[in-house]
């Protein structure tokens, strides 16, 4: 028989330091425990919340190239149709004709209103070249 020494794992009895001391030992890996869990819970919210704005991109971009068009600002003018009582919408960059609905109340007013100014300023064109007119008479007459 050989009387070599060796050791071997065996259970021991814990004195009450002992005891003391893993109990202590298990507080603080208890409380690392819940701290590594909320700070892995708030990463994967903050990794997760990146993960589905770069999937919200990524369909926004695919169905761009999807369809081969995107929404775009654009400068639009309105144009009233007196004669058939719409307003038509058109795009400034192609011409084209991209709404047509009907005039309201106060649009078809702006007729009445766009009519009597033209009528005015025809009338002061008029009565100017009226008044020149006569001017050159009296001028031409006073020459004589």
């Amino acid at each position: 028989m050989d009387d070599t020494i060796r050791t071997e794992t065996l259970r021991c009895e814990l004195s009450d330091p002992e005891v003391a001391e893993r109990a202590t030992s298990l507080a603080t890996l208890t409380g690392d425990l819940t701290a590594a869990e909320a700070a892995k819970a708030a990463a994967a919210k903050h990794h997760g919340a990146r993960v589905q704005e770069i999937r919200d991109e990524l369909n926004a971009v695919s169905k761009i190239v999807r369809e081969r068009a995107e929404y775009r600002e654009v400068e639009v003018r309105d144009v009233p149709d007196f004669d058939h009582g719409a307003m038509e919408t058109f795009r400034s960059d192609t011409g084209a004709r991209i709404r047509v609905r009907p005039l309201t109340a106060e649009e078809r007013q702006m007729r009445l209103v766009e009519e009597q100014r033209r009528e005015a300023i025809e009338g002061d064109v008029e009565e100017d070249r009226i008044a020149r007119a006569r001017e050159d008479r009296e001028r031409e007459d006073a020459r004589e």
